[in-house]
């Protein structure tokens, strides 16, 4: 079946069988071509495989209420190419038990699959979901691997995820699979990976933002390859590592949040979206090759990192001016709170101040603060000053 060009117009008041019984059938939206129905079903039962969907071109559209690709069927394939739009409410990528190797591939600028709930394995066994090239797909929520299904995987590699809904607690769940970030964005209100060496997250590369996490699968969660860059936003929330967190080489780890485990730093930490805080109930490891980056917006506003264990420090700490502020004498800036301290920075970068002022450090490895004061020069001549005016009121 060929839907094609703008105005061509497929609609069903009841369900769409592309295989119902039969294997090996395609159908083309292309081109501003539209097909509507209630449900969508690619790969009825288990004698029905290797079906196809393609959809593809700006204006293209396939619109459900619900979507199974593969339901019982097998090696069914739904493709969203080119701007084409898949909208339905749940998504289902392999029903039930006899299901496997089902597909969907979102790839290309505009291309787009929106859904309520999302399901990647429900049931049966290695369904896929790949996000390419600009695609984007959009959930409420995301579970992989429902029941026993097992070997399933999402792929985001340059395209984007998105999983929020309108009270912003939506969540991504990986049961049974493996989710990777290559390159692009996940971003979602909750994470969670709690199903051990079930649960897989490689988190290879692109920008992961979550606004709370939950972790335990016995490995640390591992941000970056070392190669690829990579970037943990907290959006706020809660974040619990029960195997400890890791922030490889070409890697970053900035936003607002309370980090639960300990933290090992091979690259950048920057609390804030501007500025902000992140808590870590645990300990944190400055390795050499570390930056902290930490701004300073004015008086009792600035970047802040607490950390309720032991912080070993190494690496550089790089502070920061914004908005305009230049410094004043005696504003002092709380940078960072520690139960316990080891080891130092190897180089302090502190901004430029102005005439007159200095940097004072005697408190940063006590109290974790740094702050403003007079510059011994000017300060000798103010004392100068103060003694010649008090001579002269003296003698008369």
């Amino acid at each position: 079946m060929l839907v094609s060009g703008a105005g061509s117009l497929w609609t069903n008041s009841s369900s769409l069988y592309l295989g119902r019984f039969g294997s090996s059938n395609q159908l083309s939206i292309l081109d501003g071509g539209k097909v509507v129905d209630t449900v969508g079903m690619i790969g009825y039962y288990a004698s029905s495989s290797s079906n196809t969907v393609l959809v593809s071109g700006a204006g293209s559209l396939w619109s459900n209420r619900t979507l199974y690709v593969g339901a019982y069927g097998s090696s069914n394939l739904l493709s969203i190419l080119n701007g084409g739009v898949v909208a339905n409410g749940g998504g289902y990528i392999g029903r039930y038990a006899s299901s496997s190797n089902n597909t969907v591939l979102v790839s290309g600028a505009g291309s787009l699959w929106t859904n309520s709930a999302l399901y990647v394995g429900y049931s049966g066994s290695f369904h896929r979901l790949s996000i390419a090239d600009s695609g984007s797909v959009r959930a409420t929520n995301v579970i992989m691997g429902v029941g026993e299904s097992t070997g399933n995987a999402i792929n985001v590699s340059g395209g984007s995820l998105l999983v929020t809904n309108a009270s912003a607690n939506g969540w991504m769940e990986v049961r049974r699979g493996t989710l990777t970030l290559n390159s692009g964005t996940i971003t979602t209100d909750s994470l969670i990976a709690t199903n051990g060496a079930a649960s897989v997250v490689s988190f290879n590369g692109g920008l992961l933002q979550s606004g709370g996490t939950t972790i335990s699968n016995g490995v640390p969660f591992t941000v970056g390859d070392g190669t690829s860059a990579a970037t943990l936003d907290l959006l706020g929330g809660t974040h619990i590592f029960a195997d400890g967190l890791m922030i490889s080489t070409n890697s970053s780890l900035i936003g607002n949040g309370g980090i639960f485990g300990g933290v090992t730093n091979f690259n950048i930490i920057a609390p804030g979206h501007s500025v902000g805080a992140i808590d870590i109930t645990g300990g944190l490891t400055l390795m050499d090759t570390s930056e902290l980056d930490m701004e300073i917006a004015g008086t009792g506003s600035n970047d802040q990192l607490d950390i309720s264990g032991l912080l070993k420090a190494g690496g550089w700490l790089n502070v920061t001016f914004i908005n305009s502020y230049t410094g004043n004498v005696g504003d002092t800036f709380g940078l960072l709170n520690f139960g316990s301290l080891d080891g130092a920075f190897s180089q302090t970068n502190l901004p430029a101040l102005g005439s007159g002022l200095s940097w004072n450090t005697s408190k940063l490895y006590t109290q974790g603060e740094i702050f403003i004061v007079p510059e011994p020069g000017a300060w000798a001549l103010t004392l100068v000053g103060a003694g010649a005016l008090w001579l002269r009121r003296r003698r008369r």
